[in-house]
Formats: C-alpha cells, sequence, structure tokens
C-alpha cells in the first residue's frame, strides 16, 4: 500500500503536470493576444505615419492657399466695391447730363421766341 510519502509524491506530480497543462493553456490563449497587439500596433504607427506624412502636410498646404485665397477674396470685394461705386457715380452724371439737356433745351425754345 502507500504510505504518506508516496501520496505527497503523487500529489506534488499532478500539481506540476496541472501547472504545466495550466501555464501551457495559458500560452495558447496568449500567442494570438499577443499577435493581434502587435498587428495593432503596426496598424497604429501606419495611421500615424500617414497623418505625420500626409495629412498635416495638406492641411498645411490648405492653410497657406486659405491666406492666399482670403487675400484674392478681399481684393475682388474691394474691386467690385469701386465698380458699384462708378457704377452709381455714372447713374447719376447720366442723369445729371440728362436734367442739363432738358434745362438747355428748355432755354434754346424761350430764345426762339
Amino acid at each position: 500500500m502507500l504510505d504518506k510519502n508516496d501520496m505527497k509524491m503523487l500529489r506534488e506530480m499532478m500539481e506540476a503536470t496541472l501547472k504545466e497543462t495550466v501555464e501551457a493553456t495559458v500560452q495558447k490563449a496568449i500567442e494570438p493576444l499577443q499577435q493581434d497587439i502587435c498587428d495593432l500596433k503596426e496598424e497604429v504607427n501606419g495611421v500615424k505615419l500617414h497623418l505625420e506624412n500626409v495629412t498635416d502636410r495638406n492641411i498645411s498646404i490648405l492653410a497657406e492657399n486659405h491666406g492666399y485665397m482670403v487675400k484674392k477674396f478681399n481684393e475682388a470685394v474691394e474691386a467690385a466695391h469701386n465698380n458699384h461705386v462708378n457704377t452709381v457715380q455714372t447713374s447719376y452724371l447720366i442723369e445729371h447730363v440728362a436734367n442739363l439737356e432738358n434745362r438747355m433745351q428748355a432755354v434754346e425754345k424761350n430764345m426762339e421766341l
């Protein structure tokens, strides 16, 4: 029959085997997670590089062009304003000349009498 020492050794062997089995099972479960984490890190690094190299550069280009476009827009607004002022002045002058012509015709009619 088995004595206490034999039972103790069997128990230790079973615990060691159980521990190895649990460690192997956990390791098998962790390996895919580690691979997923590595893949995720690569994707994040790719996104960071894209943001740094492409997106940030394009935003800078847009910002530079935005300043240029604002300047051109302000020039166009000023030109349109000047054109509007000229149109108003021209309309006033046309009306004034028409009024003077009417007065001149009235004076000419009075002189003929």
